[in-house]
């Protein structure tokens, strides 16, 4: 029965039998009940699986943990002691401290684990040999346009990510912190301020690094580079030579200038919705209607992601390259919060097939029993 009751039990109520085990006289029941913990463990480890939606990950839990999809296609962890022993003591069930802010469902993380290490993550041993040359012959100094009340929101998270890839990385701000750390540039604080701000940090980097990089990038504190891929696009050019690069605007000049920011670049789309957290229901069966019309034919998946969410999209065609996108299907991380059947989390976002599209806009938008006609509910969760 011990065996049973342990495959059965959750991670709070293994560690609770834990403590009383440890509590208990050695003469009695003990040996019996060690004896069949031990027997339960075994077994328990050798046959883990859990799902990601229940537990939040603590650092180096990646390299313990495979992903896999499940039947309902969500996303289901196993990988045997070293999984099940990480599940036990580095990963945090989300009901242990409650649920975080933003979508439902979404994971809570401590302070202390709210920045992931690149390193802890998995690399395919020899894919990043080319990555590695480049670090070697092409330096990148990376310095990063922050400022106080963003050292511990925003630039806090590019030190610990893609930061970690330059060969320099700088945070240019207007006061001190040793954590970054942090140059203070003695420039008043201010949007207004911002082009003297600039002259004053490529100044400190050109007095203080010229010869230690071939390669200059500034960076606002909100910015995700890929640079590797920076690396490979100015491996070939001469660094002697006077040049830039960048995302080119002319809406203030007619020979153009390089964003410091991104945002004036994207390719809004007008869906003609009222704005507003009530209104995601109707602004996705908008998006997603806009979509057919417009590129069914030019896709074979077609993904809905929040702005705030990072997909590694190569994983992802990795996901769905052995699926025929004529089957309707699509794949999320499942929560079964509002409804038995589970429904893929909006903020962590999700994927549908080629024909899951064509049903969801031509079958069952138009039909009001089996699509919410109105614009309110969650929008994941109506879906």
């Amino acid at each position: 029965m011990a065996l049973v009751s342990l495959l059965r039990v959750g991670r709070r109520h293994v560690k609770a039998l834990l403590k009383k085990i440890a509590a208990m006289p050695i003469k009695g029941t003990l040996l019996p009940l060690v004896a069949s913990f031990c027997l339960g463990v075994l077994v328990t480890t050798l046959t883990f699986e859990t799902r990601r939606e229940d537990y939040i990950m603590s650092e180096g839990v990646n390299e313990a943990l495979h992903w896999r999809p499940d039947k309902d296609h969500s996303m289901v962890a196993y990988g045997g002691p070293k999984a099940f022993f990480s599940w036990l003591f580095g990963i945090k069930h989300v009901h242990d401290e409650g649920e975080g802010k933003g979508s439902q469902g979404s994971y809570t993380h401590s302070p202390e684990k709210t920045v992931m290490d690149y390193k802890t993550m998995h690399v395919h041993e020899g894919n990043d040999s080319v990555a590695d040359q480049l670090s070697r012959t092409v330096r990148v100094l990376c310095w990063i346009m922050t400022q106080p009340k963003n050292h511990q929101k925003k630039a806090i998270h590019v030190k610990a990510t893609w930061g970690k890839r330059c060969n320099i990385l700088l945070f240019m701000s207007t006061a001190d912190d040793e954590s970054l750390p942090a140059v203070n540039l003695h420039i008043t604080e201010g949007r207004n301020e911002l082009w003297n701000k600039t002259k004053a940090a490529f100044k400190y980097v050109y007095e203080n690094y010229y010869d230690a990089a071939d390669w200059f990038m500034k960076a606002d504190d909100d910015t995700y580079v890929v640079v590797e891929n920076l690396r490979h696009l100015v491996k070939d050019v001469d660094p002697k030579t006077p040049i830039w690069f960048g995302c080119n605007f002319k809406k203030f000049s007619k020979q153009g200038y390089m964003s410091g920011g991104a945002d004036e670049s994207l390719p809004a789309v007008n869906l003609h919705i009222t704005e507003g957290r009530n209104e995601l229901w109707n602004k996705t069966k908008a998006a997603f209607k806009y979509v057919y019309q417009n590129y069914y034919d030019a896709a074979d998946w077609f993904m809905k992601a929040d702005d705030d969410t990072y997909v590694v999209v190569e994983n992802l065609r990795h996901l769905v390259k052995d699926v025929d996108p004529k089957t309707p299907i699509w794949f999320g991380c499942n929560f079964k919060k509002f409804s038995k059947q589970g429904y893929m989390s909006g903020g962590a976002g999700y994927v549908l097939s080629k024909e899951a599209l064509r049903k969801f806009v031509v079958e069952a938008m138009p039909n009001p029993s089996l699509c919410r006609a109105d614009g309110h509910g969650a929008e994941d969760a109506e879906l």
